[in-house]
């Protein structure tokens, strides 16, 4: 096989290392194994479309295996337009991505545009670029949603960029890792909204119930939303609350503080606030705090509104500070 013999070259002439020559060799052993599976696919009929990271070049796999870095060699990006008509108003999202971000926000029109940006790096060739884009058919248009399907290609990372009409109220499902989550101006009867490693931004959403988590990136929501859960590990969480409704809130984190605000002559609130290693600082007019256990440091808090209670939050971090706040116009 001529890359065998290329790779036996390169090593012989200390252009690579024998762990580095054994690495690619096992490598094209594995992509032999995988065309192997693909054909057998064909034939059989199993599938309509593949998609695998096989027959690419020597050079390719130097990028890949050896860890030469995902920056070397061109970029290629490849966008994809979709305008599309709902059958009815109550809609449900299903937006999954890796390596991408997810946006999505709202416009005066009647029917919703998508744009699905792919890029690609560590391949060397235009048309291999094209070709691996189009094996990943991951969009799915429905008379009452949108949803994309998972992918596993290192090489690959997937945008979107989804603008649904004013007057739809979605049920909607995220999930990003190593991307940011963007949402604005949305209506939900339900969120469920996740992303490892990367930043979760949320404004202006009305919501009947969501929930929210992240892992190694900071939480940002505004809105009115009822029933809200949001917790991070190594991240913050900011939550501008503009609403004066019933419901509960539930925000933690591990390594990071949490900043609640509230607006002027907020009524009906109940907030314990909970710091292992930090302190709860409040400062708005209409709440009054009492310390429950660190004097000084004021770790646990409970804090009161004028008013029957009817919305309840609870609020807690390991490494951080909590500061509840007034809203600023």
């Amino acid at each position: 096989m001529e890359e065998r013999s290329i790779i036996l070259t390169m090593l012989k002439e200390g252009k690579i290392t024998a762990e580095e020559a054994e690495k690619l060799l096992a490598a094209l052993d594995e992509d032999l194994m995988e065309e192997e599976e693909v054909q057998l696919e064909k034939e059989e009929g199993k599938s309509k479309y593949v998609e695998t990271e096989t027959n690419f070049g020597l050079i390719d796999k130097l990028i890949n295996v050896l860890n030469f870095g995902s920056n070397i060699g061109p970029v290629y990006v490849f966008t994809e337009d979709y305008k599309h008509n709902f059958t009815s108003k109550e809609i449900e999202l299903d937006i999954k991505t890796k390596n991408g971000y997810i946006k999505i926000n709202t416009w005066n029109k009647d029917y919703a545009f998508v744009k699905v940006t792919k890029t690609v790096r560590g391949i060397f060739s235009g048309e291999k670029a094209e070709d691996l884009v189009k094996s990943y058919k991951v969009l799915k248009l429905k008379e009452n949603g949108i949803e994309t399907e998972n992918y596993k290609n290192r090489r690959l990372k997937i945008d979107y960029d989804i603008t649904l009409p004013q007057n739809v109220v979605a049920e909607l499902y995220t999930t990003s890792t190593n991307g940011k989550v963007d949402l604005q101006n949305l209506k939900l009867v339900q969120g469920k909204i996740n992303s490892v490693n990367g930043k979760i931004n949320i404004d202006n959403v009305f919501a009947k119930e969501m929930e929210i988590s992240g892992v190694n990136g900071i939480i940002k929501v505004e809105g009115e939303i009822e029933n809200l859960k949001a917790d991070t590990v190594n991240g913050g969480i900011s939550l501008v609350d503009k609403g004066n409704h019933q419901g509960d809130v539930h925000l933690s984190t591990v390594n990071g503080s949490i900043r609640l605000s509230l607006p002027e002559g907020v009524t009906g609130v109940y907030i314990k606030s909970n710091s292992v290693n930090g302190r709860t600082k409040v400062e708005h007019t209409d709440l009054k705090a009492n310390i429950l256990n660190g004097k000084f440091l004021a770790r646990n808090v409970e804090v009161t509104s004028p008013g029957e209670i009817k919305r309840n939050y609870k609020i807690s971090t390991v490494n951080g500070s909590l500061s509840i706040t007034e809203i600023v116009n």
